[in-house]
């Protein structure tokens, strides 16, 4: 058995997060503690580290990225968000998201082979506008030949690890502002959502790496991005969200989100933790169980 916790969005140098952050690392401990003796553990961090790019900020995640690896006794694995690179996560021209395609390591296998797992890590800040993202060819194709290469493919789980949303997060926990849900009617919510939250923070490649997912049989996409907890199913593949690990704001409620993923010989559980309240103890929001 093999468990990894999976982190999102903790977006140092952001307001409070110094204070959530020994809350955090006590929810961790819990977890950690409440696993069998002798199971081996990993973190996962799908960006937004920082809330964006400075030198201060950038040493507050590293020391946290630390820690995790000393809890677990192994490096976490971590992808960028558009935080991680663009000033406040916003770009206002189309390839201008200079550092991130400039930063190496894209795709990176992560070969797991007492699980049979294997997670690929993409780049999601390579072009947008706004808080949009995109993956492009060149790691599309880089990705497939480093998983040609792989021999007895066929034994191992394939996840995806990225930072943007792949499918649409499901209407019954969109980020809509409270007011827009208090007085305005379902279709228009519709439209909300479509025109103003989820064009201006999509995957604009969204349906391309969809289409490499399945080609490739890539059946699990771990994300962050929206501080959205969710599991959902897309184009034949389990999509599964974390939301802000650091208590960011969404929906007028806050929370400490994370996720335990749990892979045994046969399955993969997730299982989705929250704390609405600091010091109340993380209670269970959502659970899923899937066959390998």
């Amino acid at each position: 058995m093999r468990v990894y916790i999976h982190l999102s969005d903790t977006h140092f140098g952001s307001k409070g997060v110094d204070v959530v952050l020994p809350r955090l690392k006590t929810l961790l401990k819990e977890r950690l503690a409440a696993l069998d003796r002798g199971t081996k553990v990993g973190f996962i961090v799908t960006g937004d580290g920082v809330d964006s790019p400075t030198e201060d900020n950038a040493s507050q995640f590293l020391e946290f990225s630390d820690y995790l690896a000393l809890k677990s006794g192994r490096e976490p694995l971590i992808v960028l968000g558009n935080h991680d690179v663009n000033h406040k996560g916003l770009a206002f021209r189309d390839g201008k998201q200079v550092l991130a395609n400039y930063v190496g390591g894209y795709p990176f296998l992560k070969r797991v082979d007492d699980a049979g797992v294997i997670f690929i890590l993409f780049n999601s800040n390579i072009d947008g506008i706004f808080s949009q993202g995109k993956i492009g060819r060149r790691q599309m194709e880089a990705a497939a030949a480093q998983l040609a290469k792989v021999k007895d493919i066929d034994r191992y789980t394939l996840v995806a690890v990225l930072h943007h949303h792949v499918a649409p997060v499901p209407e019954a926990v969109a980020p809509l502002p409270s007011f827009w849900k208090r007085f305005a009617p379902w279709w228009l919510l519709r439209f909300l959502i479509t025109a103003f939250v989820e064009r201006s923070m999509r995957l604009v490649d969204a349906e391309a790496f969809a289409h490499f997912l399945n080609a490739h049989q890539v059946r699990f996409v771990l994300h962050g991005h929206k501080h959205v907890p969710f599991v959902t199913e897309h184009e034949n593949i389990h999509v599964i969200a974390c939301g802000s690990s650091t208590r960011r704001k969404v929906n007028g409620r806050e929370c400490i989100s994370f996720n335990v993923l749990t892979f045994d010989e046969n399955t993969l559980r997730c299982d989705q933790y929250a704390e609405y309240e600091l010091g109340a103890g993380a209670e269970v929001i959502g659970s899923a169980i899937f066959n390998l």
